[in-house]
């Protein structure tokens, strides 16, 4: 199920997680499995993203390609979109998975979710 959230269907304001800054909310009520938008950053090849310092990769996600790994980094804003503030709860809260479909990485939903509820997705161990 796809609903690509609109401006208006999500905000970004300061995270229910203290000292994290920012987080992603959603405004409207949202089914399991529904896919809420496509990730997006600057394309990273292998040797790009090896070459970033630790402190710089904390918004990249590895996508696979035919060619090999491919990175999605969305530390600059130019770049990116809302979808780069959905933070890590590192606990019961997390409501959204990463999925890869083709050459794009989307999230969607793990659970119903009401409006005003923050997003969490696991960043994964390797993350923390």
């Amino acid at each position: 199920m796809h609903h690509i959230l609109e401006p208006g269907e999500y905000s970004v304001k300061k995270s229910t997680i203290k000292n994290a800054g920012n987080g992603a909310f959603t405004e409207v009520y949202l089914r399991t499995g529904t896919t809420i938008g496509d990730y997006k950053g600057k394309i990273l090849t292998k040797k790009q993203y090896d070459r970033l310092p630790e402190e710089q990769a904390d918004y990249v996600w590895e996508i696979s390609t035919t060619k090999g790994p491919m990175y999605i980094d969305a530390k600059s804003k130019k770049h990116s979109n809302w979808l780069r503030y959905v933070n890590d709860s590192k606990d019961s809260r997390i409501n959204v998975e990463p999925y890869q479909y083709k050459q794009k990485l989307y999230y969607r939903t793990t659970k119903n979710i009401r409006p005003g509820t923050e997003l969490f997705v696991s960043y994964g161990d390797e993350y923390w």
